[in-house]
């Protein structure tokens, strides 16, 4: 999502290309580096996802990868997972891409107990292996489809459940991290969370309900996000609050992107630590706001550990018993 630089990142020239050419090359090294490396060629693989694989990155963009592998036996595993840590380093140094990583050991992901993966954020890394088949070493999504019994039809029915845990536990444990950070200073990767509020919210809507009469799993476009949650927020009690929390945090994120191409551009860091200074608690305050409010109107849904799915056709609730699953997408 948005990264949110430090001037010293600026400085020193760490920061990646504003036509997504740093991220197709850290994509390219990553993929070809699994495929022709032997400690990791069969037994890791990864998919490239988010605006790294759809090409719509950029300077602000993190290099998203979801990567499993099966642990060999012995000093393999040390020479693996060493292997795996070199490239990942090597990209980073080279592109200058804030990675955002998911790795799993496959353990983890099959068996009697296996971590559940969240189903939107499952469909979206299969439409990616489907159709960038160049973001991609040797599929972990397909499999993980396989291992946890999952559907693509179970996965983008028309409506997903409206409220999971999962929903309560993200707005409420973003709610409480901004809370604590009023006053605490400036730290780089909450203003991140921050700013990206809403579209995380938006990718909530995904996971929610179908707000636009057809279930996309692509979780790349903000425009598309705001479109949802802007439609779910014209239904709800208080909904006109959170639409303005809402406005005014992507107005501040724009703001960052402006300031940081300016910083670029001029080669003076000032005016965007200036910036940052001046907004970073008004950033905290609303991020707060929007998911303490959409926290506590989806608590207030919940009965007897029921979610509920809104039929949009006739605008109304509807309960019924739903999975929980892990939020991986946060």
């Amino acid at each position: 999502m948005g990264v949110v630089h430090s001037p010293e990142m600026i400085i020193a020239g760490n920061i990646p290309e504003a036509d997504g050419s740093s991220h197709i090359l850290a994509r390219k090294e990553l993929i070809e580096g699994l495929k022709t490396d032997s400690r990791m060629q069969h037994d890791v693989s990864a998919t490239v996802y988010g605006s790294s694989a759809t090409g719509n990155a950029n300077r602000r963009s993190d290099f998203d990868v979801f990567l499993t592998y099966f642990m060999p036996a012995g000093e393999a595993a040390f020479a693996q997972q060493a292997a795996i840590n070199a490239l990942l380093l090597k990209i980073i140094k080279e592109h200058h891409v804030p990675l955002e990583l998911k790795r799993y050991p496959e353990g983890d992901l099959e068996g009697p107990c296996p971590r559940k993966i969240d189903p939107m954020y499952a469909g979206h890394l299969i439409d990616i292996e489907d159709r960038h088949s160049e973001c991609s070493h040797l599929k972990p999504a397909h499999r993980l489809l396989s291992a946890q019994a999952l559907t693509v039809s179970g996965i983008t029915v028309a409506h997903l459940p409206f409220l999971t845990q999962a929903t309560i536990k993200y707005a409420e444990n973003r709610s409480g991290m901004f809370l604590e950070s009023i006053g605490s200073g400036i730290n780089f990767k909450k203003l991140q969370r921050g700013l990206e509020t809403p579209k995380a919210l938006g990718r909530k809507t995904l996971i929610l309900c179908d707000v636009m009469g057809d279930l996309s799993t692509d979780v790349t476009s903000r425009a598309d996000m705001d479109a949802r949650l802007q439609a779910l927020f014209q239904l709800l009690p208080g909904g006109r609050q959170m639409s303005s929390l809402h406005e005014k945090l992507n107005i501040f994120d724009k703001e960052c992107t402006d300031m940081l191409e300016h910083a670029l551009a001029s080669g003076e860091v000032g005016a965007y630590e200036r910036w940052l200074e001046a907004n970073h608690e008004e950033i905290y305050r609303l991020a707060y706001e929007l998911t303490r409010d959409f926290g506590i109107f989806t608590r207030t849904l919940l009965s007897d550990h029921e979610s509920a799915t809104i039929e949009w056709g006739r605008g109304e609730i509807v309960r019924q018993d739903q999975d929980v699953y892990e939020d991986d997408q946060a």
